[in-house]
């Protein structure tokens, strides 16, 4: 099984940051583009007095190609909104993968008219995880809120061209497809974060032990039994060795012997 990513970049571009600048924000997020897979889906959105989306999820290359030809507007700082709407992107068009918005401001939002808690809150539901990059004369604690609200990271950084040792972050240190377990799946598969209903409230739900390889100790990996779809945290559908699992997938005991092994 191949870990799947839909990440969103969300990137400034209003009028206090210079076109250098600009230019080296965009280099760099090209060169972070590059490093997901064909099997991951990028979007992006630019934000100044308004938000503009330049390519819902698509290809990687088709990502740097609308990066590339994207002709800056300037203007106010409309971080929430720009959050936001992408958060409304993964709610309309992301479904099976993990999802990821990665989000670049060198200001205060001051011109959106949703709160930060708004902008958390909407995350939340979508099970969105939010790294934010703050350059600058930034608002700190409400950037590091939103992202540790969200279960991703907050990274400030002085200039422009620091962003490719936080984008290394990114991708190392905090490690989109960490397998904590090496069990095949990621972390990212096996918890998600789940709101409370009728309440305000979230919950992690553990889809499987991402700490341990085999959560119900059945002698099969959670790989192994989140491929055939039995459940990771029941014995009762411990596969036999018959032709048939009882999952409800005919199959050959020598495919999934081959798995296991």
């Amino acid at each position: 099984m191949t870990t799947k990513f839909d990440i969103a970049f969300v990137l400034d571009d209003s009028g206090s940051i210079s076109s250098s600048d600009f230019t080296k924000m965009r280099d760099e997020c090209k060169q972070l583009s590059d490093r997901f897979t064909e099997n991951d889906r990028l979007a992006l959105f630019m934000f100044a007095s308004s938000v503009s989306k330049l390519t819902s999820f698509t290809d990687k290359d088709t990502f740097a190609e609308c990066l590339s030809s994207y002709r800056r507007t300037n203007g106010m700082t409309a971080l929430y909104s720009g959050i936001n709407s992408a958060t409304t992107e993964f709610k309309n068009y992301s479904t099976d993968a993990s999802r990821i918005m990665i989000v670049v401001t060198d200001g205060y939002n001051n011109q959106s008219g949703a709160s930060s808690a708004t902008v958390i809150n909407n995350a939340i539901e979508e099970n969105v995880i939010i790294y934010c990059v703050g350059v600058g004369s930034v608002n700190s604690t409400v950037l590091k809120n939103i992202s540790e609200s969200t279960g991703g990271c907050y990274y400030y950084i002085n200039q422009f061209s620091q962003l490719n040792g936080i984008f290394e972050n990114i991708i190392s240190e905090t490690d989109l497809y960490k397998d904590s377990d090496g069990d095949g799946l990621a972390d990212s598969e096996e918890v998600e974060i789940r709101k409370i209903p009728n309440s305000e409230n979230y919950y992690c739900y553990m889809v499987s032990n991402p700490c341990v390889v085999d959560t119900d100790c059945d002698s099969y990996n959670d790989y192994v039994e989140e491929y055939i779809g039995s459940s990771p945290v029941s014995k009762i559908n411990k596969i036999e060795q018959t032709e048939s699992s009882t999952s409800g997938y005919s199959v050959k005991w020598s495919d999934w012997q081959e798995l296991i092994e």
